[in-house]
């Protein structure tokens, strides 16, 4: 495996700059003086999704190859296209989403391609993977960490989970995207964390970002950073709604709000103003994200409710 063969000829205690996969992908790596895990990072798989972005960037700059037991290979953008293309989520190309693809095709679209990539590449070489999102850019969201529902990698998965500052924990059942490919088929802990949403990247967003890293990079053993745990939220089963129309959304709801089973959600109605559908709450519980713009369009994400 080429990345596998990248890594080996590194020398210890040294850092790299490199472009993979067709010349798209920016990457560093850094191995450390000492001998550790190996720890995979992505950011920027939804290029919409910002605040990952620029921490991932700031932390490889400060990590110290000389203070580092293990390795990091840190993905600074895997959608680049997208990225300055303002997309949302889909790769330009083929208008596809890269966590929805996966194990990809060798010989198929720019994103199916990618998603091979990493299942043949860069997933055998990791001990433990850390996928960066945020909401979309219609979709206010509250800071939350998705965690596998395979039993052979979820313990080890929560026990950096629990390191990082958000509150909420959510199990993960997806075959098909990149961290839950991983976790849930091919049996590499990790861990998908959420925090942001539309389109923004304040400060504070970043920073949290950045601090969470360390914190996990903490937990895995790789380096030495004090921090105080924070409380946690353990949420075992996530009740996802979906349009089933489409037309002009008025939500009634509010990331982070607390929804009882049967209350109003919202309505959808046509373009002269006309009711089609109003949505309950099919159970209750808290609402981790949801559409916040005003168009709803069938099969699209009305809400994540998490059952409590």
């Amino acid at each position: 495996m080429l990345m596998e063969k990248q890594i080996e000829e590194m020398p210890e205690d040294t850092r790299k700059q490199l472009t993979v996969f067709e010349d798209r992908l920016p990457v560093t790596i850094i191995r450390g003086k000492q001998k550790g895990k190996t720890v995979v990072i992505t950011a920027g798989m939804h290029s919409g999704e910002y605040p990952g972005i620029p921490a991932l960037i700031a932390l490889c700059q400060k990590i110290d190859p000389d203070q580092l037991c293990g390795t990091v290979i840190a993905f600074h953008c895997l959608n680049v296209t997208g990225l300055y293309e303002h997309t949302d989520a889909l790769f330009p190309e083929d208008g596809k989403n890269l966590n929805r693809v996966f194990p990809g095709k060798a010989d198929g679209t720019i994103t199916e391609r990618m998603a091979d990539f990493f299942v043949k590449e860069v997933c055998p070489c990791a001990d433990f993977i850390i996928d960066l999102h945020s909401g979309g850019f219609a979709e206010p969201l509250v800071p939350c960490i998705f965690y596998p529902a395979e039993e052979t990698v979820k313990t080890e998965s929560l026990a950096v989970a629990e390191a990082l500052t958000n509150q909420y924990l959510l199990p993960s059942y997806s075959t098909v995207g990149g961290f839950s490919y991983a976790a849930n088929v091919m049996h590499i802990p990790g861990i998908l964390v959420e925090r942001g949403y539309s389109g923004l990247c304040p400060k504070e967003w970043i920073d949290a970002y950045e601090e969470d890293l360390k914190r996990a990079l903490s937990a895995l053993g790789m380096i030495s950073y004090a921090f105080e745990k924070c409380e946690h939220t353990l949420i075992t089963e996530v009740c996802y709604m979906e349009f089933e129309e489409n037309g002009i959304w008025h939500c009634e709801i509010q990331a982070g709000g607390y929804v009882e089973k049967g209350s109003v959600l919202g309505t959808v109605t046509d373009l002269f103003g006309d009711p089609v559908h109003t949505y309950y709450a099919e159970t209750s519980g808290i609402v981790m994200y949801h559409r916040g713009g005003i168009a709803a369009e069938t099969g699209g994400c009305l809400a994540a409710i998490a059952v409590c």
